[in-house]
Order: C-alpha cells, then structure tokens, then sequence
C-alpha cells in the first residue's frame, strides 16, 4: 500500500488501507467458519516459504470494505487486491524483522488510537466495530505494526538522502506556486431541497444545462435562486482558494469560462457554482508553512525509495500462489 497513504492515515488513522486479521468471535470466525476450519486455514500464497490462509485473506477483505479502500471493486477484484497487499506485508515484515527493528508497544497503542479516531470512532469502542465488520483487533494490530516497521526501515535506510535542502524547498515552493494563491470570484444559484430532494436535483441540473448551453447565469440566478446573493444576480464574493475543499477547489480550477459545477449538495439545499473572475495572490509563508512543505517534500521522497525497496523484494522472494 502507497507509503504516503500510510503516513496520512497515521495522522488520522495510521493506515487508510491498514489490515487487521486475528483470532475473536464475531462474524469473522462465524465466516472463517465453526464447520470449515480446514478451508479457513487452506494456504492460498507462500512468501519465501511463509504461507497466506483463507483466513488471513478473508480478514484483509473484510479490512479494505471498512475502511473504503475497496469501493469499486467487484469481488474477484478485491481478492486480488487483499492478496497483493497481504503478499506485500510479509516482505515488509520479513525486511523489518531483518534489520532488527521493533516496535515499541506504545508506539502500536498510539496508532490503533489514530486508526480509530480517523474511523470516526472512539477509540474505546473499536473492539466492537471491528467485531460488527468481521475483523478481529490482532489483526488490525499486526497491519499496523508492520506498517510502521516498515516507515521506519525507510526512513532509517534512506532518510538521509532524502532531505530537503533549503534550496531544493525554494526551488519546489515556486514550480509548484506554493507561495500563490487563486482567489475566486464565484456565483452561485442555490435551491432548496427539502424533502423532495430529488425535483431540486432534477430543477438544478436543468440550470445547469441551460448555463452551460449559453444562457445568461446572472439573469437565472435572480430568477430562480433562492440564496441571498440573488438580488445581485448571484454574486457570492471573492474566495480564496485555500479556504474551498480540496475537491471543489480542483473543480473550479478546471472549469471553463461560462460554465458550471455539477449540483453540489449543501444543508438543505443543491447549488451550482461558476467562476466569474480570479486572481493570483502572493502569500507570505511562515515558517511552520515551510516546514510542512519541508515534510511533505520528504514524504514523497520516501515513498518513491520505499515502492523501489519494495520492488526489488518482490524481484528477489519466492511467492507461490495457489
């Protein structure tokens, strides 16, 4: 799984797409199966003479449906990815344990308290979670213990080469425009929706279409927009963008001059929103900006060394799959 990945989720939740597979009752034994031991613990994959169960599999399955990591994919599909990713964690672990690192018991506490809080989730209550999804805690433990013995490979291994001079920050701060910013000057035709949600969604889109094909947005908004900026034709104001969602903000980027968004749903209500003018602004960084940048810089890096670390473990094991 992508190292940035796992170090995002670790600051939310250690790993988004972090495994969990362990004894418990639950509907994960009920599945690994009071009357099918054998077939829970059939060997599906050998990793340098390690083997992979049914079990193992079908609790990184169960894992990857909670944490929406396997949203898209058809069963056959999701196999196939729990399999790679079980296949990956017994390298990682198999590279961690060679260089004689472990993880302190805290550090592994700190992450399920992460894991839970990213989950939305008080951490006290994430045995019981788990066991409603089919997944037992020793799994999730060993996902996440592996995946921090691994961060911690890397960035013992390969850390210092992957520091970010001052330089190399000034340099990526102004090819990537990180001390600019877009503010917009947005318009908006707003409706509400109450319970007929979907005749609002129905009405917007055909709006929107109606915008799209030509017409005019600032004589619809005041026609039909039951928001306050109405009256001034829809006109919102001027809007950083640092200060949209990340999503919306990738939108407005795109869009083309006269056009719309797509209906964004809001409390009580669907909008649409069109760019009528922006600008660049220089914003000054502090120093905390530039250490996360810094960060972020280092990350990267790190990643690309860990797929390539990776890489060169998948080249050199054993893997036999049944």
């Amino acid at each position: 799984m992508p190292f940035t990945r796992l170090r995002a989720a670790l600051a939310a939740a250690l790993v988004a797409a972090a495994a969990l597979a362990a004894p418990g009752p639950g509907p994960a034994a009920q599945t690994a199966g009071a009357g099918a031991p054998r077939a829970a613990f059939q060997t599906v994959a050998f990793v340098n003479g390690k083997a992979i169960t049914n079990y193992d599999l079908d609790q990184r399955m169960r894992l990857l449906r909670l944490t929406g990591a396997a949203r898209g994919a058809d069963e056959a599909e999701l196999r196939e990815r729990a399999l790679d990713s079980l296949i990956d964690d017994a390298l990682k672990r198999e590279a961690a344990s060679a260089a004689g690192i472990r993880v302190p018991a805290e550090n592994l506490d700190a992450a399920l308290a992460a894991f839970a809080r990213g989950a939305g989730l008080d951490p006290a209550r994430l045995d019981a979670q788990l066991r409603k999804a089919g997944v037992s805690r020793r799994a999730l433990e060993e996902m996440i213990e592996t995946q921090i013995a691994w961060a911690s490979l890397i960035r013992r291994d390969y850390g210092p080469r992957a520091e970010v001079s001052e330089a190399e920050l000034d340099d990526a701060i102004a090819d990537q425009g990180l001390d600019r910013r877009v503010v917009y000057d947005l318009g908006e035709i707003g409706l509400p929706a109450g319970k007929d949600r979907d005749a609002a969604l129905a009405r917007i889109e055909e709006l929107a279409a109606r915008i799209n094909a030509g017409e005019d947005f600032a004589a619809l908004a005041r026609r039909y927009s039951r928001t306050p900026s109405a009256a001034r034709g829809g006109r919102m104001g001027k809007v950083p963008s640092d200060r949209l969602p990340p999503a919306l903000a990738d939108e407005l980027a795109q869009l083309e001059p006269g056009k719309v968004t797509r209906p964004l749903g809001v409390p009580g209500g669907v909008v649409l929103l069109t760019v009528l003018g922006r600008e660049e602004q220089k914003i000054d960084l502090t120093p905390e900006d530039r250490e996360r940048i810094r960060q972020n810089l280092l990350e990267q890096r790190l990643q690309r060394y860990a797929e390539g670390r990776l890489q060169e473990l998948r080249a050199q094991a054993h893997i036999e799959r049944k």
